[in-house]
């Protein structure tokens, strides 16, 4: 078998080339982390949501948020706008936003500069 190409950490900010997902600084900061929330079907982002997902940012393809701001971005993400854990529906598409990565990032308190 071929030896895995060297890629960046993927920890934020860390430029360590790597052959695994994490540096070995990084690693045990992430270990498990995938654990602790379960797979993504799990959750409830099973083949229905991606059919939901995939129809709702067809009808809805630019960031909504980002709209707002006068600004023209691709959607990439259907964003629920009540959670699935505090009782939005998880299907149905009146709870969802079109948004692009940066503007769910922010929303979700894990980019600094929104």
């Amino acid at each position: 078998m071929a030896a895995r190409s060297p890629r960046f950490c993927g920890h934020a900010g860390c430029n360590a080339l790597t052959t695994d997902a994490y540096c070995p600084q990084h690693a045990p900061q992430h270990t498990g982390r995938t654990d602790l929330r379960g797979r993504s079907d799990q959750r409830g982002y099973d083949s229905r949501w991606q059919r939901v997902r995939e129809r709702f940012l067809m009808r809805h393809p630019l960031c909504g948020r980002c709209q707002e701001q006068g600004r023209i971005v691709l959607a990439t993400v259907a964003h629920h706008v009540i959670p699935i854990d505090q009782g939005g529906p998880r299907l149905d598409q009146a709870n969802l936003r079109a948004l692009c990565r940066d503007c769910h990032e922010t929303i979700h308190g894990r980019r600094l500069d929104g």
